[in-house]
């Protein structure tokens, strides 16, 4: 009886776990008017929290290039390609993946950028969750 009993709670705790730990991790959500001045660490940090809110389980997540561009009146875009390992599938043979991440971010005004939109594109298999990435984006315009 003691054995169902336990196996019965683990489920359960460890589902208490995951909600407990889910907003601590999206807490860390790069803020785009805290920039600060390493532009590399805050691409890295861009990078980082959007393959995580695209795939469930990245690992070593790796910022391999990045850029600022303008490419309207007021507008930029920083474009990322970040590689990360993910879990080898039937569908994707490869573990080192590539994701494509272009943030578009209104700078008309000087001291309050906001991100309006981003684009991602990767090489893993199935589809990257378009939710949590607009979602990425309010936490991203310090809007809670």
């Amino acid at each position: 009886m003691k054995t169902i009993l336990h196996r019965a709670a683990l489920p359960a705790c460890c589902a208490a776990l995951l909600l407990l730990a889910a907003p601590a991790a999206r807490a860390d959500a790069p803020q785009i008017n805290n920039r600060g001045n390493d532009e590399k660490k805050f691409a890295e940090r861009v990078g980082e929290a959007v393959v995580r809110a695209a795939r469930k389980i990245p690992k070593k997540i790796e910022l391999e290039k990045y850029a600022w561009e303008d490419y309207k009146k007021d507008r930029k875009q920083l474009k990322i390609t970040m590689t990360w390992d993910g879990a080898e599938s039937l569908f994707s043979k490869t573990k080192r993946q590539t994701s494509t991440i272009v943030v578009k971010v209104d700078v008309s005004d000087d001291k309050k950028w906001e991100v309006l939109n981003v684009d991602y594109e990767d090489t893993g298999a199935g589809k990257p969750s378009a939710a949590k990435i607009q979602a990425l984006i309010k936490e991203m315009n310090d809007k809670k």
